[in-house]
């Protein structure tokens, strides 16, 4: 009998995090997984544990292949696939112990292309993504997969139905870079007729140093290239004026929070490769975009940004500042304020 679940780790030298991973998926409570391991050719520990693993668990496979990049390992497992529904995590986070076992219910009981997951954290400043405890359990129409597109971003928040995945090859971007899942993100979005939502925080992302998280640097730039193949991508499959409106404003969101992230002296050259990305199509839509499809402080962002001279340039600064301020105030002030007034009397 196939397995029910396949569960997809891309693994680069992450030997310190990878056991507690590891142990998350193995310990499911839904039994009847595969799990494929691909490393990436890592330079640490991170082989023999996984071969460890392979030896001991009849239900692990590992594939080893030279360096080239997180999402060229995903798509090299698509070929070994073998349950009814594929799940992607990352190595150094892990999972609630019936993730698999909810998320399978709840894709058969919706007869969904995909279930989109929420996600926690246990480390200081990380935070589960906002969430709408609104959404309906079924999404179908583009403009009602606008929140799918903006809350839930990242591989590790979709569990898909395999032969969804492969008929439409929905792959990720190869190469070494950031951004590498944007176009497997868009594309499923885009093409899935049934799209359930488990509202539990099932899965838990560690932040560490090093990671691309934590790491905002030069290999960032790659944002411009990872949107040019999402819109290329949604040309191909001729979904691009169902979703162009959803793709603008968040092309032009992403494009913001990067630049927000960047080291100070790569501001420069990040700011002159966002005003070269924005085309006039994208300045029509910060023109006439309402509120709060497009939030004032990205149409306040793109305005300053296109301010010339020198009350363009202090007005900017003045965002950036305002922009960072904000954050300070929400870790040290807002979210204390909350964990003060939940205490227990």
């Amino acid at each position: 009998m196939p397995p029910k679940v396949t569960v997809v780790l891309p693994v680069y030298n992450v030997a310190p995090y990878l056991r507690q991973c590891l142990d998350s998926v193995a310990k499911q409570t839904l039994p009847e997984i595969q799990v494929l391991c691909v490393d990436d050719g890592s330079t640490d520990a991170s082989p023999d544990i996984l071969d460890e693993y392979d030896r001991a668990d009849s239900r692990f496979t590992v594939l080893h292949q030279t360096n080239q990049g997180a999402g060229s390992a995903r798509n090299a497992a698509y070929a070994a696939i073998n349950g009814r529904y594929t799940y992607f995590a990352d190595p150094d986070d892990w999972l609630a112990l019936d993730l698999c076992e909810k998320a399978f219910q709840k894709a058969e009981q919706a007869e969904a292309d995909a279930v989109y997951l929420r996600m926690t954290g246990t480390e200081p400043g990380l935070h589960a993504p906002k969430f709408d405890a609104k959404l309906p359990p079924i999404r179908l129409t583009p403009q009602e997969k606008v929140d799918l597109f903006h809350y839930f971003n990242g591989s590790v928040l979709k569990f898909w139905k395999s032969d969804f995945l492969t008929d439409r090859q929905i792959l990720f971007s190869e190469g070494k870079r950031p951004y590498n899942d944007m176009v497997q993100n868009w594309k499923g979005c885009a093409l899935a007729r049934r799209i359930a939502v488990l509202d539990e925080p099932l899965y838990f992302r560690r932040i560490r140093p090093g990671s691309y998280q934590t790491s905002v640097n030069r290999s960032h730039f790659a944002v411009f290239d990872a949107m040019n193949e999402v819109e290329q991508t949604l040309y191909e499959i001729g979904k691009y004026e169902e979703h162009r409106e959803i793709f603008q404003s968040a092309k032009l969101a992403s494009f913001r929070r990067t630049y927000l992230k960047m080291p100070v002296e790569l501001r420069p050259a990040f700011r002159r490769a966002i005003l070269e990305a924005v085309s006039d199509e994208d300045r029509k839509f910060l023109h006439d975009a309402p509120h709060p499809f497009l939030p004032r402080k990205i149409k306040a962002f793109y305005s300053a940004l296109e301010r010339p001279g020198f009350f363009g340039t202090m007005t900017f600064r003045l965002l950036e500042m305002l922009s960072q301020l904000g954050k300070w105030s929400r870790s040290h002030f807002f979210v204390p304020l909350k964990q003060f007034y939940r205490r227990p009397a």
